[in-house]
């Protein structure tokens, strides 16, 4: 338990010295599919089958949206995205209900490499380094994401597909 909080406030202080803004504006995320398409960030839109998908017996995840665009922070210059130059991210609206307990009691990805955060109370993020195949595999573990991935116990996966 002291290695994990000690984790956290590694985490915080992290953040805090290098921030998330730069001369080139905040990182940002659509809302919504059509707020993807007007910035022109929009790249292709996932789902599941059936939906909601069930993880396990107990969990299961309604996908209202679900789409990847490319990462993007605001134009310091008024309205408008700017396209980073690489990587993209897989953004998920879903219902609150879905996520109760989600970064405490489960967690989708077992490593930094492959991983989902809660970025509002009804919806996911994770940023990718490359457009996704038509398939995107997610394992789920339960507890809390740990850089230590010795210890997972693994209670389902979450799988989106291209929409066609």
């Amino acid at each position: 338990m002291r290695y994990k909080i000690i984790e956290h406030y590694i985490a915080l202080l992290i953040f805090l010295i290098t921030g998330c803004e730069t001369s080139d504006g905040l990182l940002g995320a659509s809302r919504d599919i059509k707020d993807s398409k007007a910035r022109d960030v929009f790249v292709q839109e996932y789902t599941v089958y059936p939906n909601p998908y069930r993880i396990n017996d107990t969990l299961q995840i309604t996908v209202n949206e679900a789409w990847v665009e490319h990462s993007w922070r605001y134009s310091t210059e008024g309205e408008g995205a700017k396209i980073e130059k690489d990587g993209y991210q897989l953004c998920i609206n879903t219902n609150e209900s879905d996520l109760k307990g989600i970064s405490f009691d489960w967690t989708i990805g077992v490593n930094t490499n492959r991983y989902l955060h809660q970025s509002s109370c009804c919806s996911l993020m994770g940023d990718l380094k490359e457009v996704p195949n038509d398939t995107i595999t997610y394992t789920v573990q339960k507890g809390e994401f740990s850089f230590d991935s010795t210890n997972v116990v693994v209670i389902g996966h979450f799988i989106l597909v291209k929409k066609r």
